[in-house]
């Protein structure tokens, strides 16, 4: 069983899982919280923050529990350069609580990130107004592509780790948006999905992987919007067992916050990887919208 769904191809497809995720979620909010575009590619990413009333049945529920559950999706969108027309759309979302009842097994962990709570404040959600986190310096977007690509090579074998120092807030805070990944050995941080805290947390994070793996980490695509100080990327890692036969290979999609130096400071990420240790052998698959 995997929480990622196949492709859809063609507007009937598209057209039928959608009305298929509202018959049974209600939209009480859907409210895009952050957008950035990377017009050299063609691409546009959005942070999405929604409210969904559970109102039918999920497959395996007897009725509907009327349950509104809170949760976060980024969106990766890519566009014709001639048309304009949107040709791609790639969605990451957290599960709703009946998902999570209906997905995991019982004996394993889901702690998903609290986005609404830890991060959508440091946006602007709330007292702080959205347009207090531009920051007079033109080449702000530059410092945020810059770090946030060291950032990435970082995950690397050949990376130089001290350039974590320049690029991560030493406050930086990593959240895992599934709640499946890290929150099952994280009982400190218990609440808050909390990957890695602090930049020594980070390199040490890293570090450990390196010891066990040769890493080659890519940039599939990504995009920053210096107004609002805040960036989306999408990723792909494949790694090598250094005293072993081990290969996996691994994917993930961001949202990162900056500090007014440009340094990374908050993360949100989508780990794409194998869940099937932690989900039900016979479960439904989820939508993604």
């Amino acid at each position: 069983m995997s929480i990622f769904l196949p492709e859809l191809t063609g507007l009937p497809a598209i057209l039928h899982a959608l009305e298929r995720e509202h018959s049974i979620y209600e939209h009480s909010t859907y409210y895009p919280v952050a957008v950035a575009a990377n017009e050299d590619d063609n691409i546009a990413f959005v942070g999405v923050a929604w409210e969904y009333k559970n109102v039918g049945s999920l497959q395996g529920m007897e009725k509907p529990t009327n349950r509104t559950s809170k949760g976060f999706s980024i969106k990766q969108l890519k566009f014709d350069p001639n048309s304009n027309k949107l040709v791609l759309s790639r969605v990451n979302r957290q599960m709703t609580q009946e998902e999570r009842e209906v997905l995991v097994n019982p004996g394993s962990k889901c702690q998903p990130a609290d986005v609404f709570g830890d991060v959508l404040p440091k946006l602007g959600w709330g007292a702080q107004e959205a347009s207090q986190q531009k920051v007079d310096d033109p080449d702000f977007a530059a410092k945020q592509k810059n770090n946030l690509m060291t950032w990435v090579h970082c995950w690397s074998s050949d990376a130089d780790l001290d350039q974590l120092n320049n690029v991560l807030d030493p406050a930086f805070m990593a959240y895992d948006a599934y709640g499946l990944h890290h929150a099952a050995d994280k009982p400190d941080r218990e609440g808050h999905a909390i990957s890695m805290m602090g930049r020594d947390d980070a390199r040490a994070a890293i570090s450990g992987l390196q010891k066990k793996f040769t890493d080659r980490n890519k940039l599939l695509a990504f995009a920053v919007n210096p107004d609002q100080r805040v960036a989306f990327d999408h990723w792909h890692g494949e790694a090598q067992g250094r005293d072993s036969d081990v290969k996996f290979s691994t994917e993930g999609v961001d949202m990162i916050l900056f500090n007014a130096h440009g340094q990374l400071s908050t993360l949100v990420q989508f780990d794409m990887q194998d869940y099937s240790k932690q989900l039900r052998s016979n479960a439904p698959a989820t939508s993604q919208s």
